[in-house]
């Protein structure tokens, strides 16, 4: 099983990164990668490739994306959409999510992370 990789979007916490890696979870930010102001499908497309799952408050667009991918049958590392908040709930139920489904398991699929 192999654990999941996650790419912080610039909409979400800038200090969710660091956060989560403090707690040993593999997790780099927008920022951190040098892909700031890059837009949503840029964004999926580079986490795709570096085989990353995407953290995003920014829900509508990625709802929107994941539909489009895997309509044209691209395939991606996951979506982890979420509202807005507060950083300690979202390192809380992203640690949960991280714990509990593999990288494997959330390829090609969107998960709320309100479920967590």
């Amino acid at each position: 099983m192999i654990a999941i990789q996650f790419y912080i979007d610039e909409d979400v916490f800038l200090a969710s990164a660091s956060e989560l890696r403090r707690r040993g979870i593999d997790a780099i930010s927008t920022q951190e990668a040098g892909r700031r102001s890059c837009d949503d499908e840029s964004q999926l497309r580079w986490a795709s490739e570096n085989r990353r799952t995407i953290v995003t408050f920014n829900v509508g667009d990625y709802l929107a994306l994941h539909a489009t991918w895997l309509r044209s049958g691209r395939s991606h590392f996951g979506i982890i959409a979420s509202s807005q908040r507060p950083i300690g709930d979202l390192i809380r139920r992203l640690g949960n999510l991280h714990a509990t489904l593999s990288a494997e398991e959330i390829q090609d699929r969107i998960e709320f992370l309100s479920a967590w």
